[in-house]
């Protein structure tokens, strides 16, 4: 179902707390990517699913557009609302909680999300009914060649599953979503970053 070969060993599920250094340090490369796509096609309305703690959006987003959206689990979400002055915060768990943001919006980030889920689907369900034809979605998650870990559990305890370039692809094709742009992205991190254009069939 996961595009992931059967006898790949997952991580369970735990929980996901971010601490200052990973939310500066982690992802920029995406962001990078994201400022550049928003300015091309001038995208103003922003949803970032996974924001943490919106440091990337504040850097990389905020400069071009204001209308920015994130959504979070509930801890997270409590200190953007604190730490930041731009921005709607939404605290919310999608495997829960799959009711929509009643607006449209130009480009959906979902950045290094997707690895934590237990079942992902969920995920590509939720962004799905958020977009619209005209939505561009940014995916990102790690690459599992890079990370010298081809059969699992990933390294990470937090990640569940981790897949490969032609894999993750290839599971978002399954989804009917309409890839237009994929590359595998170095990072400062010595692993690439499988990053996917997408929009809605």
């Amino acid at each position: 179902m996961y595009c992931i070969p059967n006898d790949y060993i997952i991580n369970p599920v735990i929980h996901m707390m971010q601490n200052e250094r990973q939310s500066l340090e982690f992802q920029t490369e995406v962001y990078r990517y994201a400022f550049l796509l928003s300015k091309k096609y001038r995208l103003e309305s922003i949803l970032d699913v996974g924001c943490g703690r919106a440091k990337k959006l504040e850097e990389y987003i905020l400069p071009i557009t204001s209308d920015i959206t994130g959504i979070d689990c509930e801890d997270t979400i409590k200190r953007v609302s604190k730490e930041v002055s731009f921005g709607n915060w939404i605290a919310k768990e999608i495997t829960k909680d799959t009711s929509i943001i009643k607006k449209d919006f130009d480009l959906i980030i979902v950045s290094d999300v997707i690895e934590h889920f237990e079942y992902p689907e969920y995920l590509l369900d939720y962004v799905k009914k958020q977009s619209h034809c005209s939505t561009y979605i940014l995916f990102s998650t790690p690459d599992r060649r890079s990370l010298n870990n081809e059969l699992g559990p990933p390294n990470n305890k937090k990640h569940v599953r981790e897949w490969l370039f032609n894999e993750f692809v290839e599971f978002l094709e399954s989804f009917e979503f309409n890839i237009i742009d994929s590359r595998l992205v170095p990072n400062d991190h010595k692993y690439n970053t499988i990053i996917c254009l997408c929009k809605i069939k």
